[in-house]
């Protein structure tokens, strides 16, 4: 396995736990206003999620095709956005029709985008 493959498996492993450890934290945050924001700024966080995704996506892994758990079972993937849809469309409530829409069209962004690759992945 030469440098680079490795430097390409350790950017994949961070950017999944940056991300996982975002949205663990910001559910929390959604259901005790306060328990995370007092210590930690999920703002930046998320930077960095997007900045690890954004490395992520342009230097995959050379058998990222083989081994995406994605295009063999989306069940696990299809809760879990219902689920984030559930608590920023109740958390985005007071704020109006306006927000609610943004995260309606933002969760169907991401189902899209899934559908799309699973596509190209298949073919």
């Amino acid at each position: 396995m030469s440098f680079n493959s490795v430097l390409k498996v350790l950017l994949d492993f961070f950017y999944k736990v940056a991300w996982l450890t975002f949205l663990v934290l910001w559910m929390v945050e959604l259901i005790d206003t306060g328990r995370v924001s007092n210590y930690l700024n999920l703002t930046a966080l998320l930077v960095i999620v997007a900045i690890l995704g954004i490395f992520t996506f342009l230097f995959p892994r050379e058998d990222f095709h083989e081994n995406n758990p994605w295009k063999k079972n989306y069940t696990f993937f299809a809760i879990f956005v219902i689920i984030v849809m559930v608590f920023v469309i109740l958390k985005t409530l007071s704020f109006g029709l306006g927000a609610i829409m943004v995260s309606l069209v933002f969760i169907l962004y991401i189902f899209i985008y899934l559908l799309i690759t699973s596509k190209e992945h298949k073919q």
